[in-house]
C-alpha cells in the first residue's frame, strides 16, 4: 500500500492531472488496475524532477494494461508449432531452390554435350543413326536417290545431288567443303547405299586422291554391283569410331546337294570389317559315286573357276572335283570378278546366299 502512495505522490509532483486534457475515447485505468509484483523492491530514492509540461500539448492517457493470463480451460494456441511449421516450409523451399540452381549450373557447364545428346537420341529422325550429319529435304534422315533437293553435311562437307547412272551401275554426287583437307580418307567418311526398306546394302569409303579445297564444287562416283544398283533407293553419309571401324564379324554359308551318282558340298566363309565385306574363302567339292553327264558338268564348273583364278594370278588349290581358295578384296586384281564387291554389307550377302538355297550362320 505504501508503494501505491509513493507512485501517486511522484505522479502528482510531476504533472497536475487536473490541468492536462484527456482524450475521451480512451479509458483511463485506475491505479488499482495496474498489477504490481510485490516481490520487486521499490527504490526510495527520489527521481530528479521532470521538465515542466506545456499546457498546450495534449498528453494521451496511459494505455490499458492487457492481462495475458490464459483462463483455466481455455484452448491454447500452439504458437511455437506454427512457427516451427513455417520454418520447415521455408527450409524446404530453400532446398528446392538450391537444387534448381545446381541443375542450371550443370546444364550451363555441359550445354554442348546435352544438346548433342538430345539431337542424336531424341529429336534425330534417322532410325539407323546419322552420327553427326544434318541436311535438307531428308526422308527419315536418308537422302532419296535422284532427288536433287536432298543434301547432308558431315565434317563440314556438303553432299548432294545423288543420282543413279544406268550405264555404269554407279551413284554420282556433288560435294563441297567448308574447310581444306589434304587427305580426307582420314576422316572415316562413308557413303552408304540402302534399299527401299532402309536396309544397308553397301558401304564405300569417301576417298579423294587429291587435296580438297574450300568452296569448290566437285563430283564423285560410287560404283556398285548390278544387283546392288538395282535395289539402291536411299543414300547416307556417316562417320564411325575407331572401335566400330575395327569390329570383325564372320558369316559362314553352306550348300549341300545330293544328286544321282554324286554330291555337291560347297562352303563360303565371309569376313566383314565394320559390316563391310573385306575377304572370303571358298571350298567346293564334288563327290562322284557314279559318273554321269550331270556329275561331269559339276566337275567342269569347278575347273573353269580354277582357270579364272589362274588367269588373274590368284593362288588356289585344285584337284579334280575339289577347289579351295581365298579372295582378299582389299588387294584384288582388277581383272577378276569376285562373288561380291568389297564393302557389301553382311545382311546383303546373307540374303543373297539364302536366296540361292544356302544355309548361313
Amino acid at each position: 500500500m505504501n508503494n501505491d502512495n509513493n507512485i501517486q505522490n511522484q505522479t502528482s509532483s510531476n504533472v497536475d492531472l487536473n490541468t492536462v486534457p484527456v482524450q475521451q475515447t480512451v479509458p483511463v485505468p485506475t491505479s488499482t488496475e495496474i498489477p504490481v509484483q510485490q516481490t520487486v523492491p521499490v527504490v526510495n530514492s527520489v527521481p530528479a524532477p521532470a521538465a515542466p509540461v506545456s499546457s498546450d500539448i495534449p498528453v494521451a492517457a496511459e494505455a490499458p494494461v492487457i492481462d495475458n493470463t490464459v483462463p483455466t480451460g481455455a484452448p491454447v494456441i500452439a504458437e511455437e508449432q506454427v512457427v516451427l511449421d513455417n520454418s520447415q516450409k521455408k527450409s524446404g523451399s530453400n532446398f528446392i531452390l538450391i537444387v534448381i540452381v545446381l541443375l542450371l549450373v550443370v546444364a550451363l557447364m555441359y550445354a554442348e554435350e546435352i544438346m548433342q545428346f538430345v539431337e542424336t537420341n531424341i529429336i534425330a529422325t534417322n532410325p539407323t543413326g546419322v552420327d553427326d550429319g544434318n541436311g535438307d529435304n531428308l526422308i527419315d534422315g536418308f537422302i532419296l536417290l535422284d532427288d536433287v533437293t536432298g543434301s547432308i553435311k558431315v565434317n563440314s562437307i556438303k553432299f548432294y545431288n545423288f543420282k543413279k547412272n544406268n550405264e555404269k551401275f554407279s551413284i554420282g554426287l556433288n560435294y563441297e567443303s567448308d574447310v581444306e583437307y589434304d587427305d580426307v580418307s582420314k576422316e572415316n567418311l562413308y557413303i552408304e547405299i540402302y534399299d527401299s526398306n532402309k536396309v544397308l546394302l553397301y558401304k564405300h569409303l569417301f576417298d579423294v586422291k587429291e587435296k580438297i579445297s574450300r568452296n569448290i564444287v566437285r563430283t564423285y562416283s560410287v560404283e556398285l554391283d548390278a544387283d546392288v544398283y538395282e535395289s539402291a533407293f536411299y543414300a547416307l553419309v556417316k562417320t564411325y569410331s575407331d572401335a566400330e571401324l575395327s569390329k570383325i564379324t564372320n558369316l559362314t554359308c553352306k550348300y549341300r546337294a545330293s544328286n544321282e551318282g554324286y554330291n555337291e558340298l560347297y562352303k563360303h566363309i565371309f569376313t566383314f570389317k565394320n559390316d563391310m565385306l573385306i575377304n572370303y574363302s571358298v571350298d567346293r567339292k564334288v563327290e562322284v559315286s557314279a559318273t554321269s553327264t550331270s556329275s561331269t558338268v559339276a566337275i567342269n564348273n569347278i575347273k573353269q573357276e580354277y582357270d579364272a583364278l589362274v588367269n588373274a594370278n590368284l593362288p588356289a588349290t585344285y584337284t579334280e572335283g575339289n577347289l579351295v581358295y581365298s579372295i582378299d578384296l582389299e588387294n584384288l586384281n582388277a581383272d577378276y570378278i569376285p562373288l561380291y564387291k568389297k564393302g557389301t554389307s553382311m545382311l546383303s550377302v546373307k540374303n543373297k546366299e539364302v536366296f540361292k538355297k544356302w544355309e548361313c550362320e
